[in-house]
Parts: structure tokens; C-alpha cells; sequence
């Protein structure tokens, strides 16, 4: 199949694509007739490398997409996936066969980073999306994942070269691969840190890159990234208290992109505060501090109001944001109850830009809903 480079003349934020559009692996992205939500959506997949076929023949483009699993069930493989790579390293009676897992584990690894920047490159917004409101496994399996993919979106926002992405993408994997399951009790817990706990924690930056090294991996940024994920910019981290230029920018990313999801991830006991009112939060806690720009830089690629952010409208209708847009305080989002407290059958989009579906404020569901994810954002046949 011959195909031709896809470049900013050949598409445009909120118009119908001509063609399919596939990424360098000639997998498809888009079908005929999509349409792109953002700029920094369309900044991003061209950074990667589009192509299309323009006599690409339908029936072919139709067989392609089919094989194409949508970004939710991805991510959920991608949760299930990261516990059995990581298992054979903390094994008590290793055979021969732990010993090819621990040998393939750097492998794995990368291959788990490639399918969360394909999902990212396939549909940001998504991945946005499940993060806020994915919640069903438990919090220290979705973590990683989450925080890899929150992370790897600050990062290109940044213009970080692609290869220093991959090695964040993997330390955000692997940053906690020795604190599993404390970080399950720490979650789940009311109270205070006991004092093992708090050493754990103290000691869980060096111990994990110990173990990644001693389990094969050679990638010095990686290790480094891992070593410093909790190194804060003004010396206040842990564990060696390094400041300013001695922090990767990478660690830093991997730091905001931790604390934002601890804070929106709902525990048991409270409801967690929404994603906007986290970005708020974060603003105003580090406005004068050399935080600011990684912040900002976040607000940026997620905007005000980010995907899976839900809202009440001016109209009255409760709705979910499914897609930024280049107004990033005016996001589209999709009508999930109506201005009589009833819940649509589908969901119904809204362009908030309209003084009619303007964001009022934050809705706060007294009682749980439950959301169709793939038919908010359009994967469902």
C-alpha cells in the first residue's frame, strides 16, 4: 500500500478528514470522515507521523478499523498487563522460567510504554478521560498506567524529545514496583503513616532502581528518573533533598502527574475533588515556586475543565467533557441528564462555547451514575 505523509495543510481542527489516516505502522487512526477536537490533539499526532492512502479502498479501511480496540479496553488491558510483568521479580522460588521472565522484563516494559503512546497518539482525550473516571481497579494497579499516561502528555506538551519520554513512560510504570502494596493500604487508610511506613516510603525511590537495575534495565535516564520521582524543586524531597537543576525535568513531570492523580482518584471514605477544582488547587499552591511552569504546562495540554471532568451546564443539563478544544476553558462535552433530572438514552454533545451550553459550575453527583465511556466518546457501534 503506498502512502503519502499527512501534513498541517491536509488536516484541520474541527473539520471532517478526507481520508483514513494511518500512523507509520500503517495502523489506522481515523476513519474517513472523523474529525480532529484540538490543536494540541492534531499537534501531537503530527509530531508522530501521519500518513494516509487517498485510493485506500473502503471495504479495506472498514476491515482495518475493526481490528482496532478501543482506547478503554487498552488501558484496562494495559492495568491487567503491568502486575504479571512486574510479578517474577519479587519471586521466592524462582525456576527457569522466572529467570527468561525477569530476562524479558525490560522488553515488556517497553513494550507496555509503545502501547500507551500509541493510545495517546490514537485519542488523548480518552486517555484523559479514563483516568479521571476509571476507577474500577484497585488504586495501586491503575496508578502506574495512569500516571504514565498523564505523565507522557506533559511531557510532549513540553517538546521533551521522544526517547527521554519513553524512559518517563517506564519509570512512571515502575517508580513504585516495590511499594505495591502499601500504596494499596496507604490508600485505603485513615490516619497517619505508621513509622515503618514512613521509612518504606523514604526508601522506595532507591530500592525500586536498585531492583530495575538488578532486573536488567541499562537505560541510565530511566534508573535516574525513578531514583528522583519525589525530589521536589526547592529541596523539600526525598530521599537526597537535591534542588533546582539537579532535578530532571522528567522526575518533575513524573512528580505533578503522581500528586494530581492521588488527588482525583475518589477514596472510599470521601469524594474525591473534581479534576478542575485539583487544577485550581495546584495553581494557587504553586503560583511563585519553580513548580509554576510544570503546572501550567499541565493546564495547558488538559485544560480547565479536562476530559472526564462533570459539569453542570447553563441549560441545566448535567454533562461530561469528552474533548478539549482550542479554547481549553471551552470544552466540548456530551449531555448525560437532562434539564429535568432525567438521564438521556444517549449521550447528547454540546459545544460549551454556546452562551446555552456554558459551563455553569462543577456537578457534584450526589449519588453514583453510571457512564458509558465508549458512548461518550464515540467508540460505540
Amino acid at each position: 500500500m503506498s502512502m503519502l505523509p499527512v501534513t498541517l495543510a491536509d488536516v484541520h481542527v474541527g473539520v471532517a478528514l478526507k481520508w483514513p489516516i494511518f500512523d507509520n505502522q500503517k495502523r489506522l487512526l481515523f476513519r474517513k470522515g472523523a474529525v480532529i477536537r484540538s490543536e494540541k490533539q492534531l499537534e501531537m499526532l503530527l509530531k508522530f507521523g501521519l500518513q494516509r492512502n487517498e485510493q485506500e479502498d473502503e471495504n479495506a479501511v472498514n476491515a482495518r478499523e475493526s481490528s482496532v480496540a478501543n482506547p478503554f479496553d487498552r488501558i484496562n488491558e494495559a492495568i491487567a498487563r503491568l502486575p504479571r510483568i512486574a510479578r517474577p521479580l519479587f519471586a521466592t522460588d524462582p525456576d527457569a522460567n522466572t529467570a527468561e521472565d525477569i530476562a524479558q522484563f525490560t522488553t515488556r516494559i517497553n513494550g507496555l510504554c509503545d502501547e500507551l503512546i500509541d493510545i495517546c497518539q490514537h485519542d488523548a482525550d480518552a486517555a484523559i478521560g479514563d483516568a479521571h473516571l476509571n476507577h474500577s481497579a484497585p488504586f495501586s494497579q491503575s496508578h502506574p498506567i495512569h500516571t504514565a499516561l498523564l505523565s507522557l502528555l506533559i511531557a510532549i506538551h513540553m517538546d521533551i524529545p521522544l526517547e527521554r519520554v519513553r524512559s518517563l513512560v517506564c519509570a512512571a510504570l515502575t517508580a513504585n514496583i516495590t511499594i505495591t502494596p502499601l500504596m494499596e493500604t496507604m490508600h485505603k487508610q485513615q490516619g497517619g503513616l505508621s513509622e515503618g511506613q514512613q521509612t518504606s516510603l523514604m526508601q522506595h525511590p532507591k530500592g525500586a532502581r536498585d531492583l530495575l537495575e538488578k532486573s536488567g534495565v541499562k537505560d541510565p535516564l530511566w534508573l535516574d528518573i525513578v531514583y528522583q520521582h519525589h525530589e521536589c524543586l526547592d529541596g523539600q524531597g526525598y530521599p537526597r533533598k537535591l534542588k533546582d537543576a539537579d532535578v530532571l525535568r522528567e522526575a518533575q513531570i513524573l512528580s505533578l502527574a503522581d500528586d494530581y492523580y492521588n488527588l482525583v482518584f475518589e477514596r472510599s471514605e470521601c469524594v474525591a475533588p473534581s479534576p478542575h477544582e485539583v487544577i485550581k488547587a495546584l495553581f494557587v499552591k504553586c503560583k511563585d515556586t519553580p513548580v509554576a511552569a510544570y503546572v501550567h504546562a499541565m493546564i495547558k495540554e488538559f485544560g480547565i475543565y479536562p476530559p472526564g471532568t462533570v459539569v453542570a451546564l447553563a441549560n441545566n443539563e448535567v454533562a461530561i467533557v469528552v474533548w478539549r478544544s482550542a479554547d481549553n476553558t471551552k470544552p466540548i462535552v456530551k449531555a448525560i441528564i437532562s434539564d429535568q433530572g432525567a438521564p438521556f438514552m444517549k449521550p447528547r454533545e454540546r459545544d460549551t462555547h454556546s452562551t446555552a451550553n456554558a459551563i455553569r459550575e462543577i456537578y457534584h453527583a450526589r449519588t453514583q451514575f453510571h457512564l458509558n465511556m465508549l458512548g461518550l466518546w464515540g467508540y460505540e457501534r
